[in-house]
């Protein structure tokens, strides 16, 4: 089982993207689960499960996150193509798009403001917990989901769904 959870990410308008601040989210959100996965397939001579971490924001377009959205869609096509060319060999290879999840990161991130807006555009009205990610991801890595590959599972709340 690998789980790929690699990112680095700045936020910001189109005009206001630099090489250095592409090179950077693109050499760590889709080159890093390149190389994963590419280690992983030669690793798991017996089989296994791949999981990449992706973002709901891989099915939404978001002010100022371009290059996140497209990277983390990046994310999505990586796993449908991987899927193919692995499940030869009885490896499964899956994604995760998490919603706005309570990590430290986002935590710090996000002004109260910014947080009772997601809380009321997503329908459960709450946001993620680390341990909602990890549930899915047990359920990818399980032999409960032994006949699912190449799909990217949205754990969101909802939102992807009511994004307006």
């Amino acid at each position: 089982i690998v789980v790929n959870n690699a990112a680095w990410v700045r936020y910001g308008a189109i005009g206001g993207i630099d090489q250095k601040t592409y090179d950077r989210m693109a050499g760590i959100g889709f080159g890093g689960i390149v190389w994963s996965i590419q280690a992983a397939a030669e690793a798991m001579a017996k089989g296994g499960s791949i999981i990449n971490i992706a973002s709901s924001a891989a099915f939404l377009g978001m002010a100022n996150a371009m290059l996140y959205c497209g990277l983390k869609a990046g994310v999505t096509g990586l796993t449908r193509a991987a899927s193919v060319e692995l499940g030869p060999k009885g490896i499964r290879v899956n994604a995760i798009a998490p919603g706005s999840t309570q990590t430290e990161q986002v935590v710090a991130m996000l002004t109260p403001e910014m947080v009772q807006k997601r809380l009321d555009r997503t329908p459960l009205r709450r946001l993620g917990e680390v341990e909602d990610i990890a549930k899915a991801a047990l359920f990818l890595a399980s032999d409960n989901s032994s006949w699912v590959t190449g799909t990217t599972m949205l754990v969101d709340g909802g939102v992807t769904h009511a994004f307006t």
